[in-house]
Protein backbone atom coordinates (compact mmCIF):
# COMPACT_ATOMS: atom_id res chain seq x y z
CA UNK A 1 0.00 0.00 0.00
CA UNK A 2 1.30 3.43 -0.88
CA UNK A 3 -0.36 6.84 -0.55
CA UNK A 4 -2.47 6.63 -3.67
CA UNK A 5 -3.53 3.02 -3.16
CA UNK A 6 -5.92 3.01 -0.21
CA UNK A 7 -7.59 -0.37 -0.11
CA UNK A 8 -10.35 0.25 2.39
CA UNK A 9 -11.54 2.53 5.12
CA UNK A 10 -9.81 0.11 7.47
CA UNK A 11 -6.46 1.08 5.93
CA UNK A 12 -7.23 4.75 6.45
CA UNK A 13 -8.25 4.09 10.06
CA UNK A 14 -4.95 2.29 10.72
CA UNK A 15 -3.04 5.31 9.43
CA UNK A 16 -5.07 7.70 11.59
CA UNK A 17 -4.52 5.45 14.62
CA UNK A 18 -0.77 5.47 14.11
CA UNK A 19 -0.73 9.23 13.50
CA UNK A 20 -2.55 9.72 16.81
CA UNK A 21 0.04 7.59 18.62
CA UNK A 22 2.83 9.56 17.00
CA UNK A 23 1.28 12.87 18.07
CA UNK A 24 1.34 11.65 21.66
CA UNK A 25 4.96 10.53 21.30
CA UNK A 26 5.97 13.84 19.73
CA UNK A 27 4.63 15.80 22.71
CA UNK A 28 7.20 14.16 24.96
CA UNK A 29 10.08 13.99 22.48
CA UNK A 30 12.71 13.69 25.17
CA UNK A 31 11.03 10.57 26.49
CA UNK A 32 10.49 8.93 23.13
CA UNK A 33 12.48 5.82 22.55
CA UNK A 34 13.87 6.14 19.04
CA UNK A 35 14.77 2.47 19.00
CA UNK A 36 11.14 1.56 19.63
CA UNK A 37 10.01 3.75 16.75
CA UNK A 38 12.56 2.08 14.48
CA UNK A 39 11.33 -1.35 15.58
CA UNK A 40 7.76 -0.31 14.78
CA UNK A 41 8.89 0.88 11.35
CA UNK A 42 10.50 -2.52 10.72
CA UNK A 43 7.28 -4.28 11.74
CA UNK A 44 5.31 -2.13 9.32
CA UNK A 45 7.73 -2.94 6.50
CA UNK A 46 7.39 -6.66 7.24
CA UNK A 47 3.62 -6.27 7.03
CA UNK A 48 4.02 -4.30 3.79
CA UNK A 49 2.40 -1.28 5.44
CA UNK A 50 4.81 1.17 3.88
CA UNK A 51 2.87 4.36 4.64
CA UNK A 52 2.93 3.45 8.32
CA UNK A 53 6.64 2.62 8.18
CA UNK A 54 7.33 6.00 6.60
CA UNK A 55 5.41 7.75 9.40
CA UNK A 56 7.56 6.05 12.02
CA UNK A 57 10.79 6.78 10.18
CA UNK A 58 9.95 10.45 9.66
CA UNK A 59 8.99 10.74 13.32
CA UNK A 60 12.45 9.47 14.23
CA UNK A 61 13.93 12.22 12.05
CA UNK A 62 11.85 14.83 13.87
CA UNK A 63 13.50 13.67 17.08
CA UNK A 64 16.98 13.02 15.65
CA UNK A 65 17.42 14.54 12.20
CA UNK A 66 20.69 12.69 11.62
CA UNK A 67 19.52 9.18 12.54
CA UNK A 68 21.33 6.95 10.06
CA UNK A 69 18.86 4.05 10.28
CA UNK A 70 15.83 6.28 9.66
CA UNK A 71 17.50 8.10 6.77
CA UNK A 72 18.52 4.79 5.22
CA UNK A 73 15.04 3.34 5.62
CA UNK A 74 13.45 6.35 3.95
CA UNK A 75 15.93 6.25 1.06
CA UNK A 76 15.23 2.53 0.57
CA UNK A 77 11.44 2.92 0.70
CA UNK A 78 11.38 5.79 -1.76
CA UNK A 79 13.77 3.92 -4.06
CA UNK A 80 11.66 0.76 -3.88
CA UNK A 81 8.65 2.73 -5.11
CA UNK A 82 10.68 4.50 -7.79
CA UNK A 83 10.24 7.86 -6.08
CA UNK A 84 13.82 8.75 -6.91
CA UNK A 85 13.56 12.50 -6.37
CA UNK A 86 12.55 11.96 -2.74
CA UNK A 87 15.12 9.18 -2.35
CA UNK A 88 17.89 11.48 -3.55
CA UNK A 89 16.75 14.26 -1.21
CA UNK A 90 17.13 11.99 1.82
CA UNK A 91 20.29 10.36 0.44
CA UNK A 92 21.87 13.83 0.28
CA UNK A 93 20.83 14.55 3.87
CA UNK A 94 22.43 11.27 4.91
CA UNK A 95 25.58 12.07 2.93
CA UNK A 96 25.93 15.46 4.67
CA UNK A 97 25.83 13.71 8.05
CA UNK A 98 27.81 10.59 7.12
CA UNK A 99 30.12 11.48 4.19
CA UNK A 100 32.58 8.64 4.83
CA UNK A 101 30.05 5.83 5.08
CA UNK A 102 30.31 3.55 2.03
CA UNK A 103 26.54 2.86 1.94
CA UNK A 104 25.92 6.59 1.91
CA UNK A 105 28.36 7.21 -0.91
CA UNK A 106 27.09 4.38 -3.13
CA UNK A 107 23.44 5.29 -2.74
CA UNK A 108 23.89 8.65 -4.47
Amino acid sequence: MWNSEWNTDTDKNKIFEIEDKLKIWKKGKSQVNVEQLLLEADKMIEKKEYDNAMLYLKTVLEIDESNFVALTGIVELYSEFEMYGEAVKYAKKRYKKYPKNKDTIFSL
